[in-house]
């Protein structure tokens, strides 16, 4: 979606985010090939190869990589189930968008850091 590609990259950029845009999933994957992200983003629903199995391609490479989807049908609990850092439901504006780019980028507090905190 053409369209939603480019709000989001203007989006991004508004917030100071470099970003490299790819319009399908074999263009993604070659996008990323010996590349370090901070964090892709991907649309569950890409065409030729459907965006689940991207992320399981990306996963396969580098398991750490953070990929946050965003999808008009898929949920949350699919998304983390298949590997992603969570799931952005469509449609939403710019404040959606970055709010859920700073949650997949915040680092999660390990198990010992939790019970620590007094938290389980």
């Amino acid at each position: 979606e053409e369209d939603l590609l480019s709000f989001v990259a203007t989006a991004l950029a508004r917030f100071g985010y470099e970003t490299v845009r790819a319009t399908n999933g074999p263009a993604a994957l070659a996008a990323v090939e010996g590349e370090s992200f901070d964090l892709i983003l991907l649309d569950v629903n890409l065409g030729e190869m459907d965006g689940w199995e991207v992320l399981r391609q990306l996963l396969d490479r580098n398991p750490a990589q953070p990929v946050l989807m965003w999808s008009g049908v898929a949920g949350h609990d699919e998304a983390m189930q298949r590997g992603a850092v969570g799931l952005l439901p469509k449609p939403f504006d710019s404040r959606g968008l970055l709010d859920a780019i700073e949650a997949a980028l915040r680092p999660v507090p390990s198990a010992s850091a939790q019970s620590k905190n007094g938290r389980r």
